[in-house]
């Protein structure tokens, strides 16, 4: 595939090209013109030159070598003849070797035109400001492979970002919870509370590193993002997840949007969690605890994704013996409560919006690519 500058280069050759063999055809026409002192019939040699010039510009690139070879010697004979036969015709007393002189230097000085109408040192300069350009992007902290991507750079017209860490800060925080009541009166009062943290902590790839002063995320910032709410409650994740045994998983993935974890608890519960975007999870549930209306959740979904918030759903299901909802990646679970959902935050860079700014000034085009909701995505928009 050719670059824009390889296109306006092609362009550029093209256009010198045709303008050196039309000058070229007009220098023979025109110095044996005025050899014969521009007599009308000598203004015949205009067939035979224009035939061949507008065969070599338009058809040589189609026609195959012998028969480009073969329509340069029937030009080359048919000239000849049509001189000799204007200068028998116009000049019988002239001698002939001054008129075979005469054209062979004009086919000498058309020749040369095209030749030296080719501007040699072209492909070098191309280079070399392609390599100064690699230069002034290696200034700015920006290392470019291939010469060709700075010109495809500057050629740009619509540049496609991600939203999470390019566009925000990537510092996930969870700004708001609705875990709803239980619905499943045959849970003690406290269970919901050790629901949500034992869901958030053995059904999750993060982690927290509390070595320090206050406590930092390791792994997926979602992730730990919830963790780091957890430990706010006064809760320790830890306990949780080491005191439960994993039996299977299902792990997060962008076409599925959830992920689910199958465990024993400490006090030998068999319990799946699930958790992922709140519209795949709620549609894999039965009911939802305290019976609130799926109404209604659709509605504080809206609300916190048109804030730009990045929103997770929970559910759960207390396993029978010998059931296995898991199987191979695949989720066979019927008898899902959904818990709630979590609303999280994340910070557009407080340079992005002079970055986008620059970009739109420039007539650049940008997109945002996610995998959250299209309200999220133009919340982020909208703030930028």
């Amino acid at each position: 595939m050719k670059t824009p500058l390889n296109e306006q280069l092609d362009r550029l050759g093209t256009l010198i090209t045709t303008m050196s063999y039309a000058f070229a055809a007009l220098i023979v026409v025109g110095r044996l013109v005025h050899y014969f002192d521009f007599v009308p019939m000598s203004w015949a040699i205009v067939l035979p030159v224009g035939l061949i010039f507008w065969a070599i510009t338009q058809k040589f690139k189609t026609w195959s070598k012998p028969v480009c070879a073969l329509a340069v010697v029937a030009f080359l004979v048919a000239f000849i003849a049509m001189v000799v036969s204007l200068h028998d015709t116009l000049l019988p007393d002239a001698p002939i070797g001054d008129l075979l002189s005469h054209t062979l230097g004009t086919l000498m000085i058309a020749v040369t035109l095209i030749v030296v109408s080719v501007p040699e040192g072209l492909p070098m300069a191309v280079t070399l400001s392609l390599a100064y350009s690699m230069r002034s992007m290696l200034k700015t902290n920006n290392l470019v492979r291939k010469m060709h991507a700075c010109e495809t750079m500057g050629a740009t017209t619509v540049i496609c970002t991600d939203k999470t860490g390019t566009l925000t800060q990537n510092k996930m925080q969870v700004y708001k919870t609705n875990f709803y009541d239980l619905a499943d009166q045959t849970l003690k009062d406290d269970d919901m509370s050790r629901l949500v943290a034992e869901g958030i902590a053995v059904n999750s790839t993060a982690s927290l590193d509390l070595s320090g002063s206050a406590p930092v995320a390791l792994g997926n910032p979602t992730e730990g993002a919830l963790l780091l709410w957890l430990n706010a409650q006064g809760v320790d994740f830890a306990a949780y997840k080491d005191g439960a045994t994993v039996v299977a998983e299902i792990p997060f993935s962008t076409e599925r949007k959830f992920m689910a974890t199958q465990i024993v608890s400490a006090d030998g519960r068999r319990m799946l969690y699930v958790k992922g975007a709140p519209e795949i999870v709620l549609g894999k549930c039965a009911k939802v605890c305290g019976g609130v209306s799926r109404d209604i959740i659709a509605e504080q979904l809206l609300g916190y994704q048109q804030q730009a918030m990045r929103t997770l759903g929970f559910a759960y299901q207390e396993l029978k013996e010998g059931e296995q909802p898991i199987d191979e990646n695949t989720l066979n679970a019927n008898r899902l409560t959904f818990l709630g959902i979590v609303a999280i935050s994340d910070p557009v860079r407080a340079d992005v919006p002079a970055a986008v700014q620059s970009c739109l000034n420039a007539g650049i085009d940008i997109k945002i690519v996610t995998g959250d909701t299209p309200g999220t995505a133009k919340e982020i928009g909208r703030q930028i």
